[in-house]
Order: structure tokens, then C-alpha cells, then sequence
């Protein structure tokens, strides 16, 4: 019990003070003492033990039955203290709001676009929003280090007040307009309208993990990557990247499970998703498909405000292949991830690859076309060399630039992917386009 309530405290000390730059400073020493001082406290308690154990317990004195009547007593005076004192607690807490109202404190109303709420003057639209269950992101905590807590203001410029410079920077940094703030800085001064920009992350479970590691079978690989990440990376807060990252990884995990697969894997700007793991591979394949329709339509109504938000267009690109794979964990002692591995994965990799060349949202094998049953709708072949292969391999290039999506097909002619394989590429408008090319 002691050991229990003793991780509980350090815990809770460890939360509240962990951002702040003393109690970094002097972390190291303030572990070893919640190591140390619970540990002679132990020494101590085993030390008389053993000493009573060398002289012998003292007898016990017991109570008198007066005695023992007052200590009864003395325990149902505390139990009775303790829960009026609660009970006293709550009801400073209700009559302190209760005295505020009829006191007519100054208070000030927030319109949001679903409900208005009334605060005190003074504190912050973010402060606004947690005390009244109003969902607002803030990654940072509210340091103005992000822009995710942004907020589009209107009312006159008396109430709003002018950005701190910590806030100026930021709001600079993303190009915000005049009527954008962040909510945790900008304390109103009255009456104004606040529409948050940034919806709320997913905060779903997580799902349980696959079953039947181990084992080799048919999957199809879907490998989806963000476009000009590094030119991002270079203009915005670390805190605004997480973000991006936490919704994109949100957008096409969900679109994958939507449709049956798994994202397995979120390296840097890339997700990697397998599919078949419980099914057969035409059905996979399908699976994968219909989630590349689902992350491209979720892709550009999400970018559709990104470029307001950040000054880019949200690119991204998808590669789709299907063969042959080993499915199982790997890694080292603890540090292991379910994955799948082979030279279908490798090749759905490079797909990805050259739909950056090619200008395309997407690009499909072949193989995994036909295996979905949709290969005869999309037009000639394509065969082109994917890099580190020796022989031809699938990829494709695009027809046009500035379509929404593009669909490329190429595979092999086996599940191994080792034969001559073409491509297909057709934006979805279905204008059709070709080049064959070998290694």
C-alpha cells in the first residue's frame, strides 16, 4: 500500500511540474530521492523488526472498555468530519458560481458557431472552451508553440485586443489572416463571435491486434505518403507538424479500417496498410481499393482549409500491389511491430515512389487490379521498370497532372511479382494513357 501511494504522488508531482524548466533542471536528483527515501522508509520498518525479533515484542496493552468506547467514537467523528467537509467543498464550489451570478461580475459572452457561453473577464477563449466541454485542439498546452488552437474572430477591435509577440510570431509563422488568433492567448475584453479552425483529433481506442502471426499468405500492400513534407517541416512549429502527422495518420487509419485493413505501420510521412490478413486476396484487393477511394476523398476535403492554414496544398501519393508475404513481428527483444515482408511490399513501396514522377494520386499493380475484378475497365497496359529490380516491373505514369486521382495499374504475372509485369493509367475521369517501358 505504502509503495502504491507513494507512484501515485510522484506520478501526480510529475505531471503538474513537468513543464516546468526548474523541475526539468533538477529531475535527476528529485528521482533518486523518490527512489531513496521510500527505500529507507522500508530499511527502517525492517530494522525494528529485526530488533524486536533479537529482544522480543513488548506485550500488548489493550484498551479498557471506556477506552475502547471513546476510540470508537473518535472513528466515527473523523468519518463524519471527512464527509462534511466534502460535502462543504462542493458547496463552496456551487455557491461561489451561485454568488457570481448574483453579484453581477463582469462576464463576457463567447458566441461559438453551436452555443454561447458567459466566462469572467480575464481569462482565455481556450480556458473558455475546456471549463465548458467545447471541444478544442491545443498540442502544445497553450504556449502559443502551435497554431492548432486557432480561432477565427469576430466583434469590435476593442474586445479583441492586440497579439502578444509570442502569439504575433506564431500566427506569422502560418500566414494566419487579421481575423485569425490563437484561443490561448487572446483574452476577450467583451463580447465576440470565436469559430475554431482545427477539428478535434480521434480519440478512439486502439484496435486489438491481429491474430495468426507468423505465417506467409497473399496480402495486398498499401504504402500512402504526404507530398513537400520537408518544405512544411522547415516553415511551421513542431507542435503544428504533430498535428498534421496526428491527423493524417487519423485520416487514412480510419479509411483503412473502414474497409477491412490494417495500418500497420506510420514511419515519418508514410503509412503503410496490409490487407488479407482474414480474407482471400480478391477480396483484399477490393478492400484496398475502395479504402484508396476513401482516403482520397477524406484527402482533399481535408485540404481543402490546409492551404489557409499552413500556405500549401495538401499533396499525397498511394501505391497498391499485391503478392506473396510473410506476416508476423519482428524487431529486437522488446522493441517489435507487426509487419509484413517481401517482395510485394517492396514493390508497393516503389509504386508510392513513382507516383511522385508520374504526378499521380495512385498507382496500382496489375495483379492487384485483375485480382479485384476491375482490370478490364481501365484500359491498356503499361510496363515500366521499378528501381532495384531485375527485371520489368509494375509502375505506370500519369496522364494528367492536375487530375483529382489517377489510377495506374502494373503487376507480374505470378504472386511473386518476378515475371514481366505492365502497368494501366487512367485518371478517374477514365482518360486513358500508356507508356511501356522495361528494365
Amino acid at each position: 500500500m505504502m509503495l502504491a501511494a507513494w507512484t501515485h504522488g510522484c506520478l501526480g508531482l510529475h505531471c503538474a511540474l513537468r513543464a516546468q524548466p526548474a523541475y526539468r533542471r533538477f529531475s535527476h536528483l528529485l528521482l533518486a530521492i523518490a527512489v531513496v527515501l521510500p527505500l529507507t522508509a522500508a530499511m527502517g520498518f525492517i530494522s525494528i523488526g529485526r530488533e524486536f525479533q533479537w529482544t522480543g515484542v513488548p506485550p500488548a496493552v489493550l484498551p479498557t472498555p471506556e477506552q475502547g468506547k471513546a476510540l470508537d467514537a473518535a472513528e466515527w467523528n473523523i468519518k463524519w468530519f471527512y464527509a462534511l467537509a466534502l460535502l462543504a467543498l462542493l458547496a463552496a464550489r456551487w455557491g461561489r458560481n451561485w454568488f457570481a451570478r448574483l453579484s453581477r461580475q463582469p462576464s463576457i459572452a463567447l458566441h461559438y458557431p453551436d452555443r454561447t457561453v458567459h466566462v469572467p473577464r480575464g481569462g482565455s477563449v481556450l480556458e473558455a472552451s475546456r471549463s465548458h466541454g467545447i471541444a478544442h485542439v491545443s498540442i502544445c498546452g497553450g504556449r502559443a508553440r502551435c497554431s492548432t488552437c486557432r480561432v477565427r474572430v469576430v466583434g469590435p477591435a476593442g474586445n479583441i485586443g492586440d497579439p502578444g509577440r509570442d502569439e504575433q510570431r506564431t500566427l506569422e509563422r502560418v500566414r494566419a489572416p487579421g481575423d485569425v488568433r490563437l484561443a490561448c492567448q487572446l483574452r476577450p475584453h467583451g463580447n465576440i463571435e470565436v469559430t475554431p479552425l482545427f477539428a478535434p483529433l480521434p480519440n478512439g481506442g486502439r484496435p486489438a491486434p491481429v491474430g495468426n502471426f507468423g505465417r506467409e499468405r497473399d496480402v495486398a500492400i498499401l504504402f500512402v505518403d504526404l507530398r513537400r513534407w520537408s518544405g512544411l517541416s522547415e516553415r511551421q512549429w513542431p507542435f503544428d507538424l504533430a498535428y498534421v502527422l496526428d491527423r493524417y495518420f487519423a485520416t487514412v487509419g480510419a479509411a483503412v479500417r473502414e474497409s477491412g485493413g490494417v495500418p500497420n505501420q506510420f514511419i515519418g510521412d508514410s503509412v503503410m496498410a496490409i490487407f488479407g490478413l482474414e480474407t482471400d486476396l480478391p477480396t483484399a484487393c477490393k478492400q484496398a481499393l475502395h479504402a484508396t477511394e476513401l482516403i482520397d476523398r477524406r484527402m482533399d476535403a481535408w485540404s481543402e482549409g490546409f492551404e489557409a492554414q499552413f500556405g500549401q496544398r495538401l499533396g499525397f501519393g498511394m501505391g497498391l500491389h499485391a503478392g506473396r508475404a510473410a506476416v508476423g513481428e519482428v524487431g529486437y527483444l522488446e522493441t517489435t511491430t507487426f509487419t509484413a515482408i517481401g517482395e510485394g511490399v517492396n514493390t508497393a513501396s516503389r509504386l508510392q515512389d513513382h507516383s511522385k514522377t508520374s504526378a499521380s494520386r495512385l498507382v496500382v499493380s496489375l495483379f492487384a487490379a485483375q485480382q479485384a475484378g476491375v482490370a478490364d475497365t481501365m484500359g491498356p497496359a503499361e510496363t515500366l521498370a521499378v528501381r532495384g529490380r531485375l527485371r520489368a516491373s509494375p509502375s505506370a505514369v500519369s496522364a494528367a497532372r492536375d487530375h483529382p486521382c489517377v489510377i495506374a495499374q502494373s503487376g507480374a504475372q505470378t504472386h511473386s511479382a518476378n515475371h514481366g509485369a505492365v502497368s494501366h493509367c487512367i485518371p478517374w475521369q477514365r482518360r486513358m494513357s500508356a507508356v511501356h517501358t522495361v528494365s
